[in-house]
Parts: structure tokens; C-alpha cells; sequence
């Protein structure tokens, strides 16, 4: 699947991911709908990469679009697009394990990533 990582420079030179979307024009259209029209962003204001998600399938051949989600949140929050991900191998199959092992991993995550996306907005 070809999907889109939208980012953003600050005039400090700060830049961070603004979203990872499969259809720019639309996360434009949603980005831009709670702002004033002298307000409204271009793409040409971001910097945009397109990059292929690989799937993994499922028994049937398919992986569900929650997994989808899901694995372009974990790519977003341990910056693995952008290469700055510091995590060692011991350090992955830690997380693995407590992925495996805490019922209430994902609903942690995704706080956490929700709290992510909100500090990169601030």
C-alpha cells in the first residue's frame, strides 16, 4: 500500500510528522476545515513522502484496515519512517513481550500516541 508522510518544517528548522495518510488532497481538505479561508494550507507548504506500507496477511490473504492503523501508529510514534528510531533489538523484544503478555498494552499505546501527536501539534 502507498502511503504519504506528511511532514512539517518550523521556521527554527524543528520538523516533525504531521500526519501519514494514503490520500494527501483529503487530509488537506479535512486539515483546512476548521480554519479560516486566508488561513487554508497548501501541500506545497509540507514536505510529502510517498512510501510503500508492506502488508502481512492474514490466514485469508487480507489484513484488516485496524491493523493498518495500527502499524502506521507504531510507525509514527517510534519515528521508524524518518529513521530515528534508537530502540535496540533487546529493547524491540522487550516491547514485544509486554505486547504479548499486558492486556492492556494497545489501549496504552494508543493514549500514548494520541498524547505523541498532541505534544508534535503544540
Amino acid at each position: 500500500m502507498k502511503i504519504a508522510i506528511i511532514r512539517y518544517t518550523e521556521g527554527t528548522g524543528r520538523t516533525y510528522i504531521v500526519d501519514i495518510t494514503t490520500d494527501p488532497d483529503k487530509w488537506l481538505v479535512d486539515n483546512n476545515s476548521t480554519r479560516d479561508k486566508e488561513e487554508y494550507e497548501k501541500l506545497s507548504d509540507f514536505d510529502i513522502e510517498w512510501t510503500t506500507l508492506k502488508h502481512y496477511v492474514n490466514q485469508f490473504g487480507y489484513m484488516g484496515s485496524n491493523r493498518i492503523k495500527l502499524i502506521e501508529k507504531l510507525i509514527h510514534y517510534y519515528e521508524v519512517d524518518i529513521d530515528n528510531c534508537k530502540m535496540s533489538h533487546e529493547m524491540w523484544i522487550e516491547e514485544l513481550a509486554k505486547a504479548m503478555s499486558d492486556k492492556n498494552y494497545k489501549d496504552n499505546f494508543l493514549k500514548e500516541h494520541k498524547d505523541y501527536v498532541k505534544f508534535l501539534n503544540e
